[in-house]
């Protein structure tokens, strides 16, 4: 069915109009969706593309591009479909990897993470992607102090203190032309 330029009429039966008004007035359902569903249900009733359009304050190419969906798709046709752009890096797979190495016992950064990621999956994710993708999972962080990983030795320990102290008291007097 072509829907051209001219007035083109939707032909609903009983059950098709009943579905489509249940569409039209169910709240927890995406707006456009629902305008979608009473445009149909206006063609039906014998109003043209543009009469739709004034009404509803679309454009009339959009009100002919819903029809279109209709007919090619029925209820399915006027869903909303996914939005094009990038896919996500993170699948389920790599999500579940990540929260396996983040229980354990050692501390991560969002680099060393993307690292790991990358050897066990061969996905590249950056820092920001991995710092967003942590926050959606879930988790929060805050900076890690310092702590070194075994006690210094006592002899290199006292021989740092010695100079320590020879640099806070100065040049000796002797060294001095």
């Amino acid at each position: 069915m072509d829907m051209g330029r001219k007035a083109k009429h939707i032909q609903l039966t009983v059950e098709q109009d009943s579905v489509l008004r249940e569409l039209e007035q169910q709240h927890g359902l995406r707006p456009k969706v629902r305008l979608r569903a009473q445009e149909v249900r206006l063609s039906a009733k014998g109003w043209t593309i543009p009469q739709i359009a004034e009404h509803v304050k679309r454009n009339p190419e959009t009100v002919r591009h819903d029809l279109l969906r209709w007919e090619r798709g029925g209820v399915a046709g006027l869903a909303d479909r996914t939005a094009p752009g990038k896919l996500r890096l993170v699948s389920a797979e790599i999500e579940k990897f990540m929260r396996e190495a983040l229980a354990e016992e050692r501390v991560w950064d969002c680099t060393s993470l993307g690292e790991a990621i990358y050897q066990a999956f061969g996905v590249r994710i950056g820092r920001e992607a991995l710092r967003s993708q942590l926050q959606r999972m879930g988790y929060r962080w805050k900076r890690t102090r310092f702590v070194p990983a075994h006690a210094a030795d006592p002899s290199a320990e006292a021989q740092a203190r010695k100079e320590l102290e020879k640099l806070k008291r100065g040049p000796s007097r002797a060294s001095i032309p």
